[in-house]
């Protein structure tokens, strides 16, 4: 499938994309064995992930055991391996491109660990008494937020703006632990606060435009049990889910919100595509007997407006995460409290350039897709040809850019190889 534009006067023919509802019964798991997933996170493509594993080690339905930890895949979940043994991770983030990635580590000493080759091997960078939560990172992971564990009474986190080398605390006027999602580019910042099961919910939301150098308390939403916050790359779509309530949606920066038409359920995790419009939410109910069911995913295709429940697995989902474009969904969870599976769901990608002038010559970009294309000009339609200039990735925004030179009207497209 190929979409094309004409450059005429500068402008570009735009191109509409949808995504068929009746697909999203397709879910399928991935090569990720039965475990306790308590995080996915995803490379912009969708082709690198990290999953963790809860459990000091996961007893199956079929009596072998699986050991708890980081699992990573650079196939979108095909194939699996675990690199290291840290000791009980529970969150991660992953860069961009998925060459960083950060953990943290909750058993034993509590720390944060740093991966800076794909996750092939991971180092301790900074330890703290605190149990550690939710992490966060920029696209090219020089910035990285992590939320303290729900159990703590003050409000708290730690920033590091240098790639993980020095890490700074943030002190909440209020509330317990956080969630944490971060802009592409590192300036726009979020702490959800997490009240998780309390009875009086006391966790307000807050929000930094510099980096986390200050902190605003955002009035526009309640103080409640906040479950996880999510946001688009460039920080003005903003997605929040709070546990046993409702689903929170921002399309200016939390300016002003919107309460989604969703179920009061104990939503875990919400997840966003780049440009905010693709996103997902799952959760989990327990059952009386100590196993977990009753779980399930909505997702959305216009920035919340409406939702769709999902044909799955009755899981306990915990972890969500999506592809920059969209294209590719996860999600991890359990359906008792050892085992659980990894699941995914794609879609063809329809990725529309964008022109601008710049500085005398043409930008060409388009968001990061989950399947590689190629850019092709023709003068008349008839003959194409591929273009040698390769994109690079614009780190601030996740998408990727070409410069050429003007040279008439040409027209351009992007083709599956």
């Amino acid at each position: 499938m190929t979409f094309v534009k004409k450059i005429l006067l500068l402008a570009a023919l735009g191109c509409l994309f949808t995504l068929n509802s009746f697909a999203q019964t397709n879910w399928v798991r991935t090569g990720a064995p039965n475990a306790d997933w308590t995080s996915v996170a995803t490379s912009a493509d969708g082709t690198k992930l990290i999953a963790i594993s809860d459990r000091s080690r996961i007893y199956n339905y079929d009596g072998t055991t699986t050991p708890a930890g980081i699992y990573i895949s650079t196939n979108s979940g095909t194939t699996w391996t675990v690199p290291t043994n840290l000791s009980s991770p529970w969150s991660a983030a992953i860069s961009a491109d998925g060459s960083r990635m950060v953990a943290t580590l909750l058993s034993g000493v509590r720390s944060i660990g740093i991966s800076t080759n794909y996750g092939i091997s991971w180092a301790p960078v900074f330890s703290t008494s605190t149990d550690l939560g939710a992490a966060a990172s920029s696209a090219d992971g020089r910035v990285l937020l992590v939320g303290a564990a729900v159990n703590f009474g003050n409000g708290f986190a730690f920033i590091s703006t240098n790639f993980g080398i020095s890490w700074s605390q943030i002190n909440f006027s209020s509330g317990g632990g956080c969630y944490v999602a971060s802009s592409a580019d590192g300036v726009k910042m979020f702490a959800a606060g997490a009240g998780y099961g309390n009875a009086t919910p006391t966790s307000p939301f807050y929000i930094s435009t510099n980096t986390g150098v200050t902190w605003k308390k955002n009035l526009g939403v309640p103080t409640t049990n906040w479950s996880s916050v999510a946001c688009s790359a460039d920080g003005t779509k903003i997605v929040a889910s709070v546990y046993h309530g409702s689903i929170y949606t921002s399309t200016n920066s939390g300016i002003s919100w919107n309460t989604n038409n969703v179920p009061a359920t104990n939503w875990n995790c919400v997840a966003s595509s780049a440009d905010g419009t693709r996103l997902v939410a799952v959760f989990g109910n327990s059952i009386n007997n100590g196993t977990s069911g009753n779980g399930g995913i909505y997702t959305s295709t216009d920035s919340g407006l409406t939702w769709i429940l999902n044909a799955v697995t009755n899981e306990f989902y915990y972890s969500a995460a999506l592809s920059a474009d969209g294209n590719k969904w996860f999600a991890g969870g359990r359906v008792n409290p050892y085992a659980g599976e990894i699941r995914a769901i794609s879609f063809l990608p329809q990725p529309a350039i964008n022109i601008s002038p710049t500085n005398g010559n043409l930008k060409l970009s388009w968001i990061i897709p989950s399947t590689n294309f190629v850019l092709q000009s023709s003068a008349d339609l008839s003959s194409w040809t591929d273009l040698t200039n390769q994109p690079v990735l614009n780190f601030t925004n996740l998408q990727n850019e070409v410069y050429l030179s003007p040279t008439g009207n040409i027209f351009y497209r992007l083709k599956t190889p």
